[in-house]
């Protein structure tokens, strides 16, 4: 039992890195966006990648909250 917890855990830590890494890239394709002024100028596509931002934050920590879940049951 102790054994698959520690499995269980070395799996989250290893989903959370991953999940990091995404959040990383997201944020500098953002921050990138920001810096350019042409695209500053079309305020509809700035808004809708901030939307897939949030979205893809909300899906990923509610994916790793069902696992944690799913792994206690």
């Amino acid at each position: 039992m102790i054994y698959r917890f520690l499995l269980f855990q070395d799996l989250i830590l290893k989903e959370r890195e991953r999940i990091l890494s995404i959040f990383w890239l997201l944020e500098i394709c953002v921050s990138i966006i920001k810096l350019q002024p042409l695209l500053l100028a079309h305020f509809r596509t700035m808004s809708i990648l901030l939307l897939v931002l949030d979205w893809t934050r909300m899906l990923l920590s509610v994916f790793v909250s069902t696992r944690k879940c799913v792994a206690l049951v």
